[in-house]
Order: C-alpha cells, then structure tokens, then sequence
C-alpha cells in the first residue's frame, strides 16, 4: 500500500593438495554482525538563543560475535523524534533487526527493517515542508562470507513505497532496488544529501545503510538544520578468514639488478625466493612478467639451500605466463634464479617478481609476496671514459720554472 506523504499535515508528521599437511575442516575461525533500524543526531542552530539538539540512539540495536555461532533478533513498536519548533522529524511503525553466523558455511548475516517510516522538515509556518520522504517498508542486508581464504561482502537495499518530496511538490517514487550509494537529486534544496543503499567496505567486512540523510546547513527560515538520519543499518565481518586448519608458511622474493643497466647491453636481475615457514611450501608459484625495454634471454635457476628444488628445466615462458612451479621449498629455505636481457632505449626499466602460496595455504605476511627493482639506464655505450692530458718531463720543469717565477713575483711586491 503506497504512503502518501506527500499529503501530510503537520499532525501527520507528529505520529511518528598431496604434498601438503593433511586439513581439518575449511571454516572461520571468527566473524561479528551489527544491525539497528534508524538513529539521528540532529542540531538547530537557532539565531542568539542557544541549539537545539535531539538524539535517537541506534533503536533497536544488535550487536554479535562468532564464535560461538549467534542467530539474535530485536524489535520495537516505533520510533520517534522531535526537534524543537520543527516537531516531530522522524517516526516509524514497527522496526525489526536480525543478525546470523555460520562458520561451518563461512559466512555472517545482518539485516534491518523499518516499517511505515516518515522522515520530515516542516517549519511551523503556511509555507510547504521543505522535506517529507516516506516508505512503506526500508530493509538493508549485509552479508560477509570467507572464500578460499579471502572475504567476499555484498549488501543490498529494498523499498517498498518509497517517496519524496522536496519543498511541498507531489511525491516522486524512489526506486525500489537503489544501486550502492545512488544519490537521489535534490535539485533547489541547498544542504541536503540522500543516499540510498549506502555500502561502505572494508577488507573484512561491510555496512550498508538503507537510507542515510544528511543535513548539511539546511536553511529552515532564520535557522540552519544540521546533522545524520540513518534508516536500516546493517553491518557484516569476517575478521578472520584464515581456514582453520591451514598451513602456514610466509613466503617471499626479493629482486635486484646486477650492475648498471645500459642501454643495448645485458643486464642481470637476481630473484631471490625463500619460505621462513613454519610449513612447508611446496608447489609455491613464481612470476615475473614482460616488461617494456628489457628482452629477456637467459633464465636460470641454483644455489637452493635447506632443502629446496629448483623447477626442472625453467624457461621464461612460464616466468612470464602461468608462472615457474618450485616443486620443493621447505620451511628455512631458498633459491635463486638469474634472469638476463637486454636493455632497450629508457631512463629506466621497472620490473616486478611475485610468488604466490599453494592452494591450501596462508601466509601470515603476504606483504614480502611481491618486490620491484627500478634501474636506471645509462646511455649507450656505458660511461664515458674522461682522457686527461699527461705532461711529459720537459712540461714538468717548464711548469715548474713558471710557479717558481710566480712565486717570487709575489714575495717581491709583499717586501716594497
């Protein structure tokens, strides 16, 4: 049933692998979910007197963590809030709020409902609200699940009946599946923001906000309306993505250039890969792709220690493809490989190696997984070699005699 707001009298608006260790069981070790349906902070700053403030806590507001594995729900008959002589500028029906984890499924859940909502600024005056939004129903969903080690998040936005007004105009409909972060014009209405299906992401997790109003210096007659109404917020982590179970083995390569790089000669990059354990990292893959102003031609691979192997017969193909399989690379141990090429026409050549950890594994400090080496190149031909002219021993005393001459030149005007 579509709210017809757009109607509304001010009492209206008052209602308001095999080489690898054997796993246990894939699964997040932790995970948290937060939801409430709506919360404001607002502020009327009032010419000479003092502001009016009004404030209506996350209502009502759910907070969990895994593990142990939560399913929590809450709900209220309605909200309200009034501020000042604007009255009333929120009120709601019934407000629900549900919050889930699973960990054997990886994965966490948080959704909001807010029902019959009415959001309005409606001074006390003959003159049209300059705002009225109203919604049937407002849900907002946020979902973080764990996928092969990383955290994947999607949220959504749903409205039912949706619609706004700005300065008493007939109600416009809003779109009952916003795309993320879909600002909604305000055209005429100076310090006001609306977001629809606010998603917000982070490496662990996600916040989707349903409806997020700001208002930003809103003139409202002489006085300036400030501050955030949030409806249906819905947050979900997985702050541990780390299969339990996993091996774990920090992994890493470091890449220099032997000598300077001159253009049309060879230059040579060492690629140093190690595994600091604690398991072992067999099958770890390195890369190295093409690179503009460098020809590779030769690739090698040696002085493996504690245990390592070096892939069989390795070609620069695969480094700079699907990358070189090192078959055995242990906890505390290492190899090279030398890679040469030739330098072509640059100031520099900028080139980048990358390993990356069997499937099944985590490396606690992905950081070191990738190193670039930036060398600058000399003009062809190399550096230049500066000739100094010798003298030979008749230039020698020639010169010899001239200092002396000079000298005693000097010695002579310093005695007058």
């Amino acid at each position: 049933m579509p709210i017809r707001f757009f109607s509304l009298t001010m009492s209206a608006l008052a209602l308001a692998s095999a080489s690898l260790p054997i796993l246990a069981a894939v699964q997040a070790t932790s995970g948290s979910a937060q939801a409430h349906a709506v919360s404001a902070n607002l502020t009327l700053d009032v010419p000479v007197l003092p502001d009016v403030v009004a404030v209506l806590p996350p209502v009502p507001a759910l907070l969990a963590t895994a593990p142990p594995d939560f399913s929590q729900s809450d709900s209220a008959a309605n909200a309200a809030l009034s501020l000042g002589s604007l009255g009333s500028v929120l009120a709601t029906g019934v407000l629900e709020v549900n919050v889930s984890s699973t960990l054997s499924a990886d994965q966490v859940d948080a959704v909001a409902t807010t029902n019959n909502l009415v959001l309005g600024v409606a001074p006390v005056t003959p003159l049209p609200p300059v705002m009225a939004l109203g919604s049937d129903v407002v849900t907002a969903r946020a979902m973080a699940r764990c996928t092969a080690g990383n955290v994947v998040v999607s949220g959504s936005t749903e409205l039912v009946g949706a619609q706004l007004s700005l300065l008493g105009a007939v109600g416009v409909a809003l779109a009952s599946n916003p795309a993320p972060n879909t600002q909604v014009p305000v055209a005429g209405v100076l310090g006001l923001s609306i977001t629809l299906n606010e998603q917000i992401a982070t490496a662990t997790g996600i916040t989707v906000n349903a409806i997020h109003v700001r208002y930003l210096n809103l003139p409202v007659l002489a006085d300036l309306l400030s501050g955030d109404i949030i409806v249906s917020h819905a947050v979900a982590s997985m702050a541990d993505c780390t299969p339990a179970g996993s091996p774990m083995g920090n992994i890493g390569v470091s890449k220099t250039a032997q000598g300077p790089a001159t253009t049309g000669q060879s230059l040579t990059f060492l690629i140093r890969v190690n595994n600091a354990g604690p398991a072992a990292a067999h099958g770890t893959v390195l890369t190295d792709p093409d690179i503009p102003n460098f020809a590779p031609d030769s690739l090698s691979c040696g002085n493996a220690t504690g245990g390592a192997v070096c892939p069989s017969g390795p070609t620069i193909a695969a480094l700079q493809g699907a990358g070189l399989v090192i078959p055995s690379l242990p906890a505390n141990s290492a190899l090279e490989f030398l890679l040469t090429g030739a330098v072509g026409a640059a100031s520099s050549i900028s080139n980048t190696a990358t390993v990356n950890v069997p499937p099944g594994m985590v490396d606690p400090v992905p950081a070191d997984n990738i190193d670039t080496e930036i060398a600058p190149v000399l003009p062809g031909g190399g550096p230049v070699a500066l000739s100094i002219p010798l003298l030979d021993r008749s230039g020698l005393m020639l010169l010899s005699l001239m200092l002396a001459v000079i000298g005693w030149a000097t010695l002579q005007r310093r005695l007058r």
